[in-house]
């Protein structure tokens, strides 16, 4: 990685690690999702235990240090090549102009902000989809799953896209501010819908809409 000046071999191994041991923290936390929402309820555990977790590993990854990242200068070309199978030079390549001006994230930051996001994310997608279920209550949910899983097969095309955009143009403060500001702008709308999401889970067809709901069910199956 161009932070830590990680060969690829490093890179794959150390980032291994550290999926392997987020895959299991998902795991223990998947784990423990039913017993935090009848606890605490469905709507503020993923509101404080996933999008608030989500925002804080976003604002985690913001350098915080003052040291530069090393810096890959490529080589020079006029120089005699002694060695073709030399290695490339790691580092933060210098043709990304923000290299040379922005501190270096720390391995910290890194553990940190992607232990935050391996408890917020399992919660998240889980609840999420539970919730959405609900406010649909006794509708034919199939259209409405496959939009809402689209949406977010969509944006798991168009995210990667931004991020590499933004993270090679302008840098890591761009790149983990904007994605915080996006996760943080959502955190506030859900806070603001919460009390009407709570209705919707709760509230029942009445018998009038029951039968039309019945209505509509055997007009699909027709």
């Amino acid at each position: 990685m161009d932070q830590f000046a990680w060969s690829n071999k490093e890179a794959l191994s150390y980032l291994g690690i550290l999926l392997s041991v987020g895959g299991l923290i998902a795991c223990f936390t998947s784990a423990l999702i039913d017993r935090m929402s009848k606890r605490f309820g469905e709507l503020p555990t993923l509101l404080w235990g996933s999008f608030l977790l989500m925002v804080l590993g976003r604002v985690t990854y913001i350098p915080w240090g003052s040291e530069p990242p090393l810096i890959a200068y490529p080589p020079d070309e006029n120089a005699t090549v002694l060695n073709t199978t030399e290695a490339l030079p790691l580092g933060c390549p210098s043709s990304q102009e923000w290299c040379l001006s922005t501190p270096a994230m720390t391995i910290s930051q890194l553990i940190l902000g992607f232990v935050f996001t391996s408890i917020g994310y399992p919660i998240g997608i889980t609840l999420i989809l539970t919730i959405f279920s609900k406010v649909l209550g006794p509708r034919p949910q199939g259209v409405w799953m496959g939009l809402i899983t689209g949406s977010g097969c969509f944006s798991r095309v168009i995210g990667p896209i931004f991020v590499v955009y933004i993270y090679t143009h302008y840098g890591t403060i761009w790149t983990f501010s904007s994605t915080a500001v996006m996760m943080a702008v959502s955190m506030i709308w859900l806070h603001i819908f919460s009390r009407r999401l709570e209705r919707a889970c709760k509230t029942k067809p009445s018998a009038g809409n029951q039968s039309t709901l019945r209505h509509e069910l055997n007009t699909v199956d027709s």
